[in-house]
């Protein structure tokens, strides 16, 4: 049977994908490096308040970003990586308003965000200051990395997830961390938001009934609430999920 042909575009477009994925590994080497030098004491500090041991720290790939607006824009291009580059992998903030393109990720611990190949495709951010919003940055969509497609910690928890016939799904990825270090490997996360079409196929390729453990505050609670929104239409005989959700007040929720 012939193979379909591959036109000129498709292939620079591949190419470039390819470019992006090295780019964005060695931003994530970089953090990675950064982390474990002087200048990542205070994340390294933050992270051992949240319980995240060493070994899991390495296992993530987590990383710290430093405060200054050049830092990895620096490091990248000396390693001759184009400015168009970096802001094609979401790692520079530029716009027509912004005369110098800078750093996305400023003073946060980062951690990487993987493919179900396990490529990195993007980052999501901490602030080490509470008074910096948001709280947690993710990357923008770009053409390697699609939030509302993507499942945190896909390529981690496939096996285990088919050896126990069951995956549990949390909000963030903070908690995804936590609760794979404890033992369950079976753990993904949604990144904040509520599920997407796209992702709720993505979970039903790991467990024919996810179990989503959304946090029980008001922002969990609405977010639950607007994913059974998505759900319900795209129910299917032996495609269901699981929600043992309850308010803060422990109340059960049906």
């Amino acid at each position: 049977m012939p193979l379909p042909k591959v036109s000129h575009q498709d292939e620079a477009r591949e190419q470039h994908q390819r470019t992006l994925y090295d780019v964005l590994d060695l931003a994530a080497k970089y953090f990675e490096a950064t982390l474990a030098s002087a200048r990542g004491a205070k994340a390294r500090g933050y992270l051992a308040d949240r319980g995240i041991e060493p070994a899991t720290q390495v296992e993530f790939r987590m990383g710290y970003a430093p405060a200054e607006r050049f830092a990895l824009k620096e490091h990248l291009g000396v390693l001759g990586i184009s400015t168009a580059d970096m802001i094609e992998a979401g790692l520079l903030v530029a716009g027509d308003d912004i005369p110098v393109p800078y750093d996305r990720f400023r003073d946060r611990v980062i951690i990487p965000i993987h493919d179900q190949r396990g490529r990195v495709i993007a980052f999501g951010g901490r602030t080490l200051n509470d008074e910096v919003q948001p709280k947690y940055l993710n990357s923008p969509d770009t053409s390697v990395f699609h939030k509302g497609s993507v499942v945190f910690n896909f390529h981690r928890a496939r096996q285990p997830a088919h050896e126990d016939g069951s995956v549990v799904v949390v909000e963030g990825y903070m908690d995804a961390i936590a609760i794979y270090q404890a033992g369950m490997k079976c753990v993904v996360a949604t990144m904040g938001t509520a599920f997407t079409e796209e992702q709720i196929v993505v979970l039903w390729r790991l467990s024919t009934e996810p179990v989503v453990c959304f946090d029980a505050d008001r922002a969990g609670i609405a977010a639950a609430y607007r994913s059974i929104d998505r759900m319900l239409p795209v129910l299917k005989v032996g495609k269901t999920f699981a929600l043992p959700l309850c308010t803060a007040a422990k109340t059960p929720m049906t």
